[in-house]
């Protein structure tokens, strides 16, 4: 085995020994701070720690950090860091976006009432997060397309495909939520796929992101996982966005990555039909399974929903779908 990619693994294996020791404490610190949210599908509907997705940034630029210094100091050198540490500015902008989003609370009486940002002001606050891609000319401008062939986007590229790139997967990732551990389950195998992908074709720095991250979201999946102890909030979602979309553009992943995408690009033109303003969760029946609060197919778990599942099986069945999702797409763009 090369000894980057031991490196790898080792470094993988930090950061979800991190996760594990820092989400136990960090739970009840974001809990008594008053960072907490309903969750919606159980009995009595209990309030748990939210925006664990900040636990899960500390574990990740630990180990990340750990990884970039012991491939220096080893003179393996098989990184970019330049390349690197835009991603790390840009993953760390776009989780503080998602953590000020879960932190917002106002009074209404003696209720606390909990309220994102507005998605106009969120939108705004997520396109800072592309100038480090920016500044540092990530991704290749020339695309290639079928029955059209190659295009030169030219300054088009980094001006505008890679902000609205990355607002688009950012928020994409939060419209596939509201179940125990389903942001995590997808997360993790769509990332871990990004990482096999992005090693076997030599882009390495890519690979290091997406597999590092892999390993910590494994760790918060053990407390995420139904029933849940914590949840994830936007900043888990807007930092999964961030690594996976970094990868993407730093390895020149783009056709595989909208490719094990495809779940996402379903569940957002469900949305679509519903003007999102419609939710992916349901109402809990006597016998387990969960009910749509809606009348027509608007997300992915509703047509789940509709046939008499429940939360865990829900996020199972949704986990299989996108695990072969990710197995094809690895057969059809390194076989031909």
């Amino acid at each position: 085995m090369a000894p980057e990619l031991v490196l790898l693994f080792i470094s993988g294996l930090l950061g979800f020994a991190l996760a594990l020791i820092a989400i136990p404490y960090g739970k009840k610190y974001l809990y008594e701070s008053g960072i907490y949210g309903i969750d919606q599908q159980k009995k009595g509907k209990p309030e748990l720690p939210s925006s664990g997705g900040i636990l899960v940034l500390f574990a990740f630029i630990t180990a990340l950090s750990f990884y970039i210094g012991a491939d220096n100091l080893l003179n393996f050198y098989s990184i970019d860091l330049t390349l690197i540490l835009a991603a790390m500015s840009s993953i760390l902008i776009i989780s503080l976006v998602g953590l000020i989003d879960d932190i917002r609370i106002t009074s209404n009486s003696a209720k606390v009432d909990r309220k994102g940002l507005n998605q106009y002001l969120k939108a705004l606050l997520v396109l800072p997060a592309a100038f480090p891609l920016i500044a540092i000319s990530a991704g290749s401008t020339t695309m290639i397309f079928p029955f059209i062939g190659r295009i030169d986007w030219g300054y088009l590229y980094p001006l505008v495909l890679l902000p609205i790139g990355l607002l688009f997967v950012a928020n994409v990732i939060n419209m596939l939520e509201g179940m125990n551990g389903l942001g995590s389950v997808l997360t993790i195998i769509t990332s871990s796929t990004l990482g096999v992908f992005a090693y076997l074709n030599g882009q390495l720095t890519a690979a290091a992101l997406t597999i590092i991250f892999s390993f910590c979201v494994a760790g918060f999946l053990i407390f995420n996982f139904y029933p849940a102890s914590i949840l994830p909030g936007d900043s888990f979602t807007y930092l999964a966005g961030a690594v996976m979309f970094s990868a993407i553009v730093l390895g020149n992943m783009e056709k595989f990555g909208v490719f094990v995408f495809s779940l996402w690009f379903i569940e957002f033109f469900l949305k679509l039909r519903g003007r999102f303003d419609v939710h992916s969760w349901g109402i809990l029946q006597e016998d387990g399974s969960l009910r749509s609060q809606h009348d027509s197919y608007y997300s992915l778990t509703h047509v789940l929903m509709a046939r008499g599942f429940g939360e865990k099986e829900i996020v199972i069945i949704l986990g299989f779908f996108q695990f072969l999702i990710c197995s094809l797409g690895l057969f059809i763009f390194l076989a031909f």
